[in-house]
């Protein structure tokens, strides 16, 4: 749409469970015909809502990966005004879901069912519980749980989480 800010990616043909032996990473994950994984969807994108409210379908946030500095206060609706900071806390979210590598049981707040509990956990800074998370080393852990603040100016830097995920054994 003219003058609405938005984001391209590559269509890419296929889901995660194609290439990766059954192994389910959710749906944030696509695989290119030369088997590269595309990471897609940090958090911009919207739910279709079961019920419908009627001439159109409500679309909720996807409260998954977004970060709380997004999220406006006393209203179903995000900010669209990204930053560095909050991709960090969106790749942070990914990442956590990747490491794990148990499908939706590795799905962020995982302890929460519906988009408006986990905005709830999120406003209340009840972050994802590591004991729910037995894929994840502690070490990566500390990690990506660093990225998870109200404050977007105390997350690392994406090439410090990125270097710092690099130099970890995931087994």
């Amino acid at each position: 749409m003219p003058g609405i800010p938005s984001i391209v990616t590559d269509y890419v043909k296929y889901a995660s469970l194609e290439y990766t032996e059954g192994r389910d990473f959710g749906d944030n994950f696509r695989i290119t015909e030369d088997g590269i994984v595309k990471i897609i969807d940090f958090g911009l994108s919207r739910e279709e809502a079961v019920e419908h409210t009627g001439f159109t379908t409500m679309i909720l946030p996807s409260y998954l990966f977004i970060a709380p500095e997004l999220i406006i206060p006393d209203e179903d609706d995000v900010s669209m005004f990204v930053t560095k900071a909050s991709d960090v806390y969106a790749f942070s979210m990914t990442a956590l879901q990747v490491l794990d590598g148990q499908g939706d049981k590795s799905r962020p707040f995982n302890h929460c069912q519906g988009p408006y509990p986990v905005r709830k956990a999120v406003m209340a800074k009840q972050w994802p519980r590591e004991q729910q998370y037995t894929g994840v080393t502690p070490q990566a852990w500390k990690i990506v749980s660093a990225c998870w603040t109200n404050d977007p100016s105390i997350r690392p830097s994406m090439d410090a989480l990125l270097q710092d995920l690099s130099r970890i054994s995931r087994f």
